[in-house]
């Protein structure tokens, strides 16, 4: 499985709208293009899980990760893509700015587009 993978609060109704917005994706190809998961207190267990694995993870907002706070842009980390973004459960004020949510629209598309072709790769 080599899907997006977003770790962080669950926000899944606005991560989608957003998605939505620039794709029409439905949330059912939201829920099918995206691994999501939580960020849970065993985060040593986590990275270890990715470590190497080539995957594309989407951070939000949490810095425990200490991944450096660079927005959008990807960071290559112990074997993965880093992506990060403020929390949209969490950050509501900086997803009130217009600009600010096409800036997350873009990488959603951009990171749903891209699991459509894994996806299409594997399967072939």
């Amino acid at each position: 499985m080599n899907k997006p993978l977003i770790i962080g609060k669950r926000c899944d109704a606005e991560m989608w709208r957003m998605l939505n917005a620039r794709t029409g994706a439905t949330m059912i190809q939201y829920e099918q293009a995206f691994e999501r998961r939580a960020l849970t207190k065993d985060i040593i267990a986590l990275l270890k899980e990715l470590r190497d694995t080539g995957r594309t993870v989407l951070l939000l907002g949490d810095h425990t990760l200490n991944i450096p706070p660079i927005l959008v842009h990807p960071q290559w980390i112990a074997g993965c893509i880093w992506r990060q973004i403020p929390n949209p459960a969490v950050d509501v004020a900086w997803y009130n700015e217009p600009h600010n949510r096409v800036i997350v629209e873009l990488l959603l598309e951009e990171l749903y587009l891209k699991g459509l072709c894994d996806a299409d790769y594997q399967s072939t």
